[in-house]
């Protein structure tokens, strides 16, 4: 089969390969390259470009992270399986992305494209092949309602399939507002044992998620003094932040709440604990979920680090 582009996603194709069951791609988005394998029944799907738009979102986002046995989700370097059930699981889970998460991600990203100088010129076209709209036709109905809104100016220039979009103060004012809110965020709660002993696996936790592009917040680092009680600023600061990691070695309470807190307010929880810890001391309620479990700090970062770029948009 020849394409002209990726059918997943609609970039441009560097490499396609016939394999066996499989067809492997390469395809480039700006400065990325992305390796995956796609089954050729799904290839074979005449509907497939009706939901290119929706993949595209899911993986461009950081949001696809299955793996098919050693296939590791890990961008330029690694490959991505995709056959039928997990193209189907993943569209019938983010098809319904709502109208607020649409204008909120456009601008977000639209700010984060405009490099803290407030304005950006820009191919629609090529915002659009990294964005969830299905057309221009789209692009415009969000676009407008950002100009409505008094969020953004928006200026055409000589070519039509240029623009420049400017930021005002309403629109910088509300993407300051998103990028607070948590889900924009890139903080992430680490909950866990301050036991002195554990000073090892806190840094193996701190620089796993630096390597993931997120910062980790201790809150008796936070606040290590403070007349607001701690109780408030963890609770703030969970608010605050994107998804938490709680490690569970030595089963502190406090853990155990932080982690039911923030998985009530619907934030994705990492759960890690010592390997001998958790066959010995770990709760009957918490043995069902999935856990990091180590035998050694250089292990935990290794793994807290992937499991991240892999679960975490």
């Amino acid at each position: 089969m020849e394409f002209k582009s990726c059918p997943l996603t609609g970039w441009k194709i560097v490499i396609c390969q016939e394999q066996d069951y499989y067809t492997f791609f390469i395809v480039k988005n700006k400065n990325n390259e992305y390796k995956y394998l796609i089954s050729r029944y799904l290839l074979e799907d005449a509907d497939l470009s009706k939901t290119q738009h929706v993949f595209r979102w899911i993986f461009f986002n950081g949001l696809f992270s299955h793996n098919i046995e050693t296939l590791l989700f890990q961008k330029n370097s690694e490959k991505y399986g995709i056959d039928e059930k997990v193209y189907k699981n993943y569209i019938e889970n983010y098809s319904l992305i709502s109208p607020k998460e649409k204008m909120d991600h456009f601008l977000v990203s639209l700010y984060d494209l405009c490099n803290d100088s407030y304005s950006i010129r820009n191919n629609i076209n090529g915002y659009i092949l990294n964005s969830a709209f299905k057309d221009r036709k789209e692009f415009e109905i969000y676009r407008k309602e950002l100009v409505k809104r008094d969020f953004i100016n928006y200026e055409i220039l000589a070519d039509p399939s240029d623009i420049k979009i400017d930021f005002t103060f309403n629109g910088l004012f509300e993407v300051s507002k998103l990028k607070e809110s948590g889900k924009h965020s890139k903080r992430c709660f680490v909950a866990m044992s301050f036991d002195p002993s554990l000073k090892e696996t806190r840094e193996a936790i701190r620089i796993g998620i630096k390597e993931a592009g997120y910062d980790a917040i201790f809150i008796d680092e936070v606040y290590p003094d403070s007349d607001q009680t701690i109780n408030d600023a963890i609770i703030a600061e969970i608010k605050r932040s994107k998804f938490l990691v709680a490690d569970f070695t030595q089963q502190k309470k406090g853990v155990y709440f932080e982690a039911g807190y923030a998985l009530g307010r619907g934030l994705k929880v990492i759960y890690c604990c010592d390997e001998e810890d958790f066959k010995k001391n770990s709760h009957f309620d918490l043995k069902p979920f999935s856990h990091i479990l180590y035998n050694s700090t250089e292990e935990l970062q290794k793994r807290l680090k992937y499991k991240i770029e892999a679960w975490i948009e």
